[in-house]
């Protein structure tokens, strides 16, 4: 690193496996007076724990952008205020009362990502020498749009859930190993605000399940993977319960947003679930699309789903499995897998058409998209063409998409 003309700089961008000499001139060196922007990025992360104070812990008043990735900058050293977006990644050291001092001070900011600051725990009272921050004052962000939170102590992700006052907020990102109920208490009413306004005219909604879940709704998106499932494979469905109880928080504190009404894009990946995982959706959800986006290997584990499908329930009360199904999208490994398809496509379609007049929502809808994937397993050719003549008959006017080799 030159530091040459370094009086003109706006923005100092440094990515290096190994950031010793550059922040060795860095420590004593002035700071820009023109700079706006530094992003550092220490792609091996190969740095010592410890804090690293630059040009001197002079305060750089212009900076309204930082992005630091794996790099242990000491952030009061800068004396930042006024920020404009805020970016910090998989910094051990950083504490959370430095990451508050910086974003209190910072009314102006309109983007905030944290991730992977394991060291910021909040606890209930200041450590010595730590600024004392109220628990219960909000505080103000007018001007956020962006906030991202991920793998963060619990601690801090529930303050900052809980305190953040953020009325412009259109995108909210958290992923957490924690059950996401814990964070949506109803008697939050500040989160219950921030929640309704970034899924404020949402038309549909996804959901993807996995060894965890994700959720997307308008602008939030909420990702869970459970400390108990982390070292599973990833074809293993996580907990339901969970999941219908994240769900059923969610609703709560949407105002104004039924989401058992909405159109719902439901997404298994790598994995199959159960009858009764389809019967909680079936009487939860309403689900228009239906995927399932299995590796190759595990493909042959969605067979004994699609017959599911196929056919009304068996007992006292039968009914049909996802009624309101009008998109179907899967991957093809095998011949039989090709014969369910097409066996429940013309199944669901004779349902439909023989329900009576005012009985439809009971009944399998008929199809009105097939999206089909081949893998290397993918039959030959000929029994391919054979299986798209059938499938095209059986969905009548519906579109089909097909990908293969």
């Amino acid at each position: 690193l030159t530091v040459e003309k370094i009086d003109q700089w706006r923005s100092l961008d440094i990515q290096a496996s190994g950031l010793k000499a550059t922040f060795d001139i860095l420590r004593t060196q002035s700071p820009p007076p023109k700079l706006e922007r530094l992003q550092v990025q220490d792609l091996g992360y190969t740095l010592e724990r410890g804090d690293v104070i630059l040009f001197g812990g002079t305060p750089v008043n212009g900076l309204k952008h930082i992005e630091l990735i794996g790099a242990p900058i000491d952030l009061s050293s800068l004396h930042l205020s006024c920020l404009k977006s805020l970016i910090l990644w998989h910094i051990p050291s950083i504490t959370a009362v430095e990451v508050i001092t910086v974003i209190t001070n910072s009314p102006t900011l309109n983007t905030l990502c944290l991730s992977r600051l394991e060291g910021a725990v909040l606890l209930t009272e200041p450590t010595s020498g730590e600024p004392n921050h109220s628990f219960h004052s909000p505080i103000q962000l007018p001007f956020l749009i962006k906030l991202e939170l991920a793998d963060l102590p619990f601690s801090f992700l529930d303050f900052l859930l809980s305190n953040l006052a953020v009325p412009q907020l259109r995108f909210l990102d958290v992923m957490a190993e924690q059950p996401i109920p814990k964070l949506l208490p109803l008697d939050k009413h500040r989160l219950n605000t921030t929640l309704t306004s970034v899924t404020r005219g949402a038309q549909k909604y996804e959901i993807m399940l996995y060894s965890g879940h994700k959720i997307i709704i308008g602008g939030l998106c909420i990702t869970f993977i459970p400390q108990s499932v982390l070292g599973s494979p990833a074809w293993v469905l996580g907990p339901m319960e969970d999941f219908e109880e994240t769900v059923d928080r969610l609703s709560g504190h949407l105002a104004g947003l039924a989401l058992e009404d909405l159109p719902l894009h439901l997404t298994f990946e790598s994995c199959q679930p159960g009858l009764s995982d389809l019967e909680w959706f079936t009487h939860k959800a309403n689900v228009t699309w239906l995927t399932f986006s299995t590796e190759p290997f595990r493909n042959d584990g969605v067979m004994d789903v699609v017959p599911l499908l196929s056919r009304p329930t068996s007992g006292p009360s039968t009914i049909w499995l996802l009624p309101q199904l009008e998109v179907f999208e899967i991957r093809l490994a095998s011949t039989k897998t090709q014969d369910q398809v097409v066996d429940m496509i013309k199944a669901r379609h004779a349902a439909f058409l023989d329900s009576a007049p005012g009985l439809h929502r009971a009944f399998p809808r008929l199809f009105k998209k097939n999206r089909l994937y081949s893998v290397k397993s993918c039959p030959a050719s000929s029994s391919l063409e054979e299986f798209m003549t059938e499938l095209v008959r059986a969905v009548k006017e519906a579109d089909v998409y097909w990908e293969g080799r």
